[in-house]
């Protein structure tokens, strides 16, 4: 069965780990939306009324994890624990994560990295973030199924008004002139030592 395949008829469980509250925007909206994912954000600074209402815009719920910028492998696997079900019975059928990358961001890949232990067991498709130095990573292109999926991920987009503001990362959000979004080519995993 394919990744994101489930029976006839039945809805695709489906989580969208996403490292920071706006990374689930920029970079995987329009798997967010295909799958009416449960976005759940790792590292809490201070955007959960932003990331609200953005994943109001996606069609998403949400939930904002309290795990600290700078926090140890243990601390992210430890939240991602927390979303599974221990009983396996009320389990996700898919997990959208961050790739990894040797130039990728350090925080993404941790969250990757942790991602792909802790869900060895359910299908996962690996979605591109971005490098330092504002360079994408790229892989296979990841389409909108529909126009209002851009026009939903614009709006999603400027939700982020604190992002926007800062000069850092203000240019993710302004310069939309590339408005795709890629995964991971077709059964990529992360190298054995994570």
């Amino acid at each position: 069965m394919a990744a994101a395949e489930a029976a006839e008829g039945a809805a695709v469980r489906t989580l969208l780990i996403a490292p920071h509250a706006d990374d689930e925007t920029l970079f995987a909206a329009y798997l967010a939306q295909r799958y009416a994912a449960h976005v759940a954000v790792v590292y809490d600074e201070g955007r959960e009324q932003e990331l609200s209402l953005a994943t109001t815009w996606l069609g998403c719920a949400y939930s904002q994890g309290g795990v600290r910028k700078g926090a140890s492998g243990d601390e992210v696997e430890a939240l991602l624990i927390g979303l599974r079900d221990p009983s396996g019975a009320d389990d996700w059928d898919l997990v959208l994560a961050p790739a990894v990358s040797e130039v990728g961001h350090e925080e993404h890949n941790l969250v990757g990295e942790r991602c792909a232990v802790m869900f060895y067991d359910v299908p996962i498709i690996w979605y591109s973030t971005y490098a330092p130095r504002a360079h994408r990573m790229k892989g296979e292109e990841s389409f909108p199924e529909d126009p209002g999926h851009v026009a939903r991920k614009l709006a999603a987009l400027s939700c982020y008004r604190s992002q926007i503001a800062d000069p850092a990362s203000g240019p993710w959000f302004y310069s939309l002139l590339d408005m795709r979004e890629w995964i991971a080519e077709e059964g990529w995993r992360p190298p054995p030592e994570c």
